[in-house]
């Protein structure tokens, strides 16, 4: 990984110019971020990008590694036959980051920003051990496929309401605090209205209540919620406010805890029919299918999960930052506490002796209501498209903090061309060396 135009980015050269990489890379976004398939399917047709790597002995000694680190084996197992216990695995990781998350009121700046150094910095290796689990779901549903000769796209129903997803479960638990509270602010008051009410703690008992509780559990979540620059619905929460109004303003249709159970029985009934076809290549294919599907449902949802616990952690990263950013303005070192998120964990540290860093600020990203984040970055860049980038780009932008040291390479790249929906980009550099395909995610 390497830092370039203060993003992040994953060198995914060898995977792209090598065979197997070739054919695990297209299924492994599919599954995370589907729309960077396509992006990836064209840098395999660019001739620079031609395979140099055909042996499998690199990738199955990388393999190794990378199994050994996640303990793969043994949680797979544990999957396969003890599905309680790892679906309690995944809960439990979230109650050590909770316990990690927690910072003593009493903390000093200097302390909050060691806090946050460390959690950034511990947060991926622990939730990714939630991924064994999600790859022997979607293993067994390919295997399924296979075992029953079914096309993956005619099984998708299987992947219908699943459980364990926590993006799901919010938006039930949302829907059914709309039927909980009192109707009559949320139809007449606008979206900014309610906001004050709330704040003033004026909104309807139950209603005030309720709300409360679903943002001290899903508050740490927002719009572009990968951006600490961002703030969360903890902070605005006009957004969930105006969801509810949304709600109650609506006229009752088929709610979506029913349209959620009603994704389970179609799930079963496809799961039924998945199993019918391989019978008919052998009772225990049937048996198998049925296994493994039923395996599928209850892991597949997990793979919101990670992300979950990324968000939160951010959330607490940014609870923090805005106390420093708070300790900088009574310094004069700022002149609001969001301005924080213009620094980086250095400049940050560096400003707790003093000094003046509103210039440095004003030279950054102009800021945008309701976001800390100024500008977008190329999705999907490649070196043949003219650079659209604007000619006088911001200095800085709002970001995750502490990036490492930016490597001299890490200047404006010849050649770009913007997929601005896709999250995920890739890139290619444009020079007589050898090019160099980068991917990733946005960091800020």
């Amino acid at each position: 990984m390497t830092v370039s135009g203060e993003r992040l980015w994953l060198d995914l050269t060898t995977a792209v110019r090598s065979r197997p990489g070739r054919a695990i890379l297209p299924r492994m976004l599919a599954l995370g971020e589907a729309r960077a398939v396509s992006v990836v399917e064209g840098l395999f047709e660019d001739p620079r990008l031609a395979p140099a790597h055909t042996s499998l002995r690199p990738f199955l000694r990388g393999f190794a590694r990378f199994a050994g680190n996640l303990r793969l084996p043994s949680r797979v197992l544990t999957a396969l036959t003890r599905p309680d216990r790892a679906v309690a695995a995944t809960v439990r990781t979230g109650e050590v980051l909770d316990a990690r998350l927690r910072v003593p009121a009493s903390a000093t700046p200097e302390q909050r920003l060691d806090h946050a150094e460390r959690v950034l910095a511990g947060t991926f290796p622990l939730i990714i051990s939630i991924m064994p689990n999600v790859i022997t779901g979607y293993a067994l549903f390919a295997l399924a496929s296979r075992l029953s000769g079914v096309p993956v796209p005619e099984m998708s129903d299987v992947l219908r309401s699943l459980p364990h997803n926590p993006t799901t479960e919010m938006d039930l638990a949302l829907w059914e605090l709309a039927t909980r509270i009192e109707p009559e602010p949320f139809r007449a008051l606008s979206v900014p209205e309610l906001v004050a009410r709330y704040r003033a703690g004026g909104l309807p008992p139950v209603a005030q209540r309720e709300i409360t509780a679903f943002l001290d559990e899903y508050g740490h979540r927002g719009i572009a919620e990968i951006d600490l620059g961002v703030p969360r619905w903890s902070e605005e929460p006009g957004h969930i406010l105006g969801v509810l109004a949304n709600y109650l303003r609506l006229d009752q249709g088929l709610a979506p805890s029913e349209q959620f159970a009603d994704g389970v029985r179609q799930a079963r009934a496809t799961i039924a029919h998945v199993a019918a076809r391989a019978r008919l290549r052998g009772r225990w294919r049937a048996a198998v299918v049925r296994f493994g599907l039923g395996r599928t449902r209850r892991y597949a949802g997990l793979r919101e999960l990670p992300k979950f616990y990324l968000v939160k952690t951010l959330a607490a990263v940014r609870r923090s930052l805005l106390v420093v950013g708070e300790h900088l303005v009574g310094l004069g070192v700022l002149d609001a506490a969001g301005d924080v998120f213009f620094l980086d964990l250095r400049e940050t540290r560096a400003a707790l002796a003093g000094g003046d860093l509103r210039e440095l600020v004003a030279g950054g990203a102009p800021r945008t209501s309701g976001s800390g984040a100024a500008g977008t970055s190329p999705g999907c860049c490649s070196p043949t498209a003219p650079n659209p980038r604007p000619s006088r780009s911001p200095r800085r932008t709002a970001r995750s903090p502490a990036p490492p040291p930016r490597p001299a390479r890490s200047r404006a790249w010849p050649g770009w061309c913007s997929t601005r929906s896709a999250p995920t980009w890739s890139r290619a550099r444009s020079s007589s060396a050898p090019p160099r395909t980068r991917a990733g995610r946005r960091c800020s």
